[in-house]
């Protein structure tokens, strides 16, 4: 799928996030406003892939990572976000914030219909349910796939900084991830990943040998170490669009019957369909 250089920018209104039910606007100050955490990435790596849901989620775990001299490498591969438009405010909304910080922003192929065949008998699972574990494989083993393809040796997703997530999930699914990319490495980056470019982009547009090795996953809790608090100031800081359930139809049908039942701000995306 081909990507313009040019981000539109996010419309719509600035809603609550599935991460938090307060917005993220976490309580409490940090020295400086941002995170003291000192993280240790696995094999010492100076690079990682980030495998990021939403700005909101991956702002503050971007931060972090460069205050530790690491370069993270934003991959956006989302193919569960419903409808489209949906998932275009979310994907600008985070090569917003890559440029902002002047890091690569990867934007995978949107392809809805194969991330609902990988979730097939398990729609009407409830949230952090079967259905959530193969999302997250789904959208993992890509990020894996093209970590692998592009030389770079860790994994890690900004899907373990949301509270509304079961972290042994969304690390059992990024274990397998990586040990499924192992059994069939790609020799050229998987048909319809573009690499969308900032200009700080130093790596090259089409990575061609893969290593003998897959990723590593890096099942860092991205809660800890004031992460959660920062995270809320970047999001008033930036202004950033800030979604109210957590990209599928399916998560978006619950969000709606809650609504029903208590008062509830209306879906983030105003064009964002209600499912009876």
């Amino acid at each position: 799928m081909g990507v313009t250089d040019s981000l539109k920018g996010a419309v719509g209104e600035r809603g609550l996030c599935a991460g938090q039910p307060d917005g993220g606007l976490a309580g409490g100050s940090l020295a400086g406003g941002h995170s003291s955490l000192k993280i240790e990435v696995p094999g010492g790596a100076r690079r990682v892939l980030l495998h990021s849901c939403c700005a909101p989620c991956c702002g503050a775990i971007t931060e972090c990572l460069q205050e530790n001299g690491i370069e993270p490498v934003i991959f956006f591969s989302n193919s569960n976000i419903w409808p489209r438009g949906e998932y275009e405010l979310r994907r600008d909304e985070c090569g917003r914030w890559a440029a902002a910080r002047g890091v690569v922003f990867v934007e995978d192929e949107y392809d809805h219909a194969a991330w609902r065949e990988a979730v097939l008998g398990l729609e009407g699972e409830p949230e952090r349910g079967r259905r959530c574990s193969a999302c997250f494989r789904f959208r993992l083993l890509r990020a894996a796939r093209y970590a692998a393809a592009s030389g770079l040796t860790v994994l890690t997703t900004s899907l373990a900084s949301s509270r509304w997530k079961n972290l042994e999930q969304v690390n059992a699914a990024g274990e397998e991830a990586c040990a499924a990319a192992a059994s069939g490495l790609p020799t050229i980056a998987p048909e319809g990943i573009t690499l969308r470019k900032t200009s700080f982009d130093t790596v090259a547009d089409s990575p061609s040998i893969a290593p003998a090795q897959p990723p590593v996953w890096w099942p860092q809790n991205w809660r800890k170490g004031g992460l959660q608090e920062r995270r809320g100031q970047i999001i008033r800081e930036q202004n950033f669009y800030n979604q109210n359930y957590c990209g599928c139809e399916f998560s978006l049908s619950a969000q709606n019957s809650c609504r029903q039942e208590m008062p509830i701000p209306p879906t983030a995306n105003p064009s964002a369909p209600e499912i009876p």
